[in-house]
C-alpha cells in the first residue's frame, strides 16, 4: 500500500516507482489526498492533479488495482483504464481497470 501525501514530489513518483519496479507481480493499492473529485450522483472523474498521477504512476503499474482518496464532498467512485492507440486501432494499455474512490 502507497500512502502518497498532498501533492507528491517527482522523487516521492520516482521511489513509488522503484518499489513497483522491485516488485512487479505484487497488487498495490495507492491513497493519496486529492486524485478524483466527484459530483453529487457519485459520478468521478480525475482532477487535474490526479491526471499527473495517473499519467506517471498508476496507468503504467498494472499492480496498482485501487486508489483511494479524500478531498471534497461527495463521496464518489469511477472505473479508469488508459486507451493508446496504434495507428487507426485503440489498444488498452493496462491489462486491468483502475477502480477509484472518493472517500470522507
Amino acid at each position: 500500500m502507497f500512502a502518497l501525501d498532498w501533492r507528491p514530489s517527482d522523487a516521492t513518483l520516482g521511489w513509488a516507482q522503484d518499489v513497483l519496479d522491485r516488485h512487479p507481480r505484487l497488487p498495490a493499492i495507492l491513497t493519496t489526498h486529492h486524485l478524483v473529485d466527484a459530483d453529487r450522483s457519485g459520478a468521478a472523474e480525475l482532477s487535474a492533479h490526479g491526471r499527473r498521477l495517473w499519467e506517471r504512476l498508476i496507468a503504467r503499474n498494472d499492480q496498482i488495482f485501487l486508489t483511494l482518496n479524500g478531498h471534497y464532498w461527495p463521496p464518489g467512485r469511477t472505473v479508469l483504464r488508459f486507451y493508446g492507440w496504434l495507428g487507426d486501432v485503440r489498444i488498452v494499455d493496462r491489462a486491468l481497470p483502475v477502480r477509484a474512490f472518493m472517500l470522507r
